[in-house]
Order: structure tokens, then C-alpha cells, then sequence
């Protein structure tokens, strides 16, 4: 069994490291967490591509995060 990694490869359709975002991405798990505070009125909502590799093969899944009610 390969050993599946997970990166954040775009960000509202442009090519991201990651580093410049309000999300943080476990590589080993894929799960995502916010790492700062989100402000809804300066932004309504981020549309996140995550890249999935085994080593083998890449797959792309594309995650649409809103935010609403806080």
C-alpha cells in the first residue's frame, strides 16, 4: 500500500504553496483546519484544489469551503 500525501495546489484558481492562506493541510491525513482568524466580510469564500498523490499517481478533488453565521 503507497503512502498517500495531500497539498493544497490551488487557491480561487491560482497556483498556491500554501503559504499564504488562512488553512492549514495535514500532508499524512488531508485533513484541513483554519490557522488564523477567517474574516467574512473580506472574504466570503475559498475554493481550494487538493492534490492527492501516492508517489504513482496524482488525483485532484476539489474542496469549495464557505463560511456563513459567525
Amino acid at each position: 500500500n503507497a503512502r498517500l500525501q495531500y497539498f493544497i495546489s490551488r487557491v480561487d484558481g491560482v497556483v498556491s504553496d500554501g503559504a499564504d492562506i488562512p488553512f492549514r493541510l495535514d500532508r499524512a491525513s488531508g485533513n484541513i483546519s483554519v490557522s488564523e482568524p477567517l474574516d467574512y466580510e473580506a472574504v466570503q469564500d475559498y475554493d481550494l484544489t487538493i492534490t492527492v498523490s501516492d508517489s504513482a499517481v496524482l488525483s485532484v478533488a476539489v474542496v469549495s469551503c464557505g463560511l456563513s453565521g459567525f
